[in-house]
């Protein structure tokens, strides 16, 4: 009975430190990765320079400007042309059902292709056999 209370007791202090550590976890993150800005203003890339310190690429309207950030200051750097930024296309995401996604990405999934593929075949193998085209 002592030895169950005992396991009790740090298990319960394991759950209450692992809450903890994922708070200040979850805080340090957020000072090291800021909001990527709303509707009018959008950080395109962000490429780090020093373990502080990162240049950034952010559109404002229809400008483009070239910014050095550290902790303490921010600073542009230059005014880009639209021709200076070689853009990627955004991700073809449309918000939708996640089961949907979900399924549509697990089906596709480079490990999992094969085992349906050779599902398939069996099962194909079974309808020959009773007679089923």
């Amino acid at each position: 009975m002592p030895f169950e209370i005992g396991l009790l007791i740090v298990s319960l202090l394991g759950v209450v430190g692992l809450i903890f550590l994922t708070y200040y976890g979850v805080r340090w993150l957020n000072k090291k990765v800021p909001a990527s800005g709303g509707r009018s203003i959008k950080v395109l890339e962000r490429a780090p320079i020093a373990q502080d310190k990162s240049l950034v690429i952010v559109k404002v309207g229809e400008k483009h400007m070239l910014l050095g950030v550290s902790p303490q200051h921010i600073e542009k750097i230059a005014d880009l042309d639209a021709g200076d930024i070689v853009t990627v296309q955004e991700s073809e995401f449309v918000p939708g059902n996640f089961r949907e996604i979900l399924k549509k990405n697990f089906l596709e999934h480079q490990f999992v292709k094969p085992l349906l593929s050779k599902k398939g075949q069996g099962e194909q193998k079974d309808e020959d056999e009773k007679g089923n085209p």
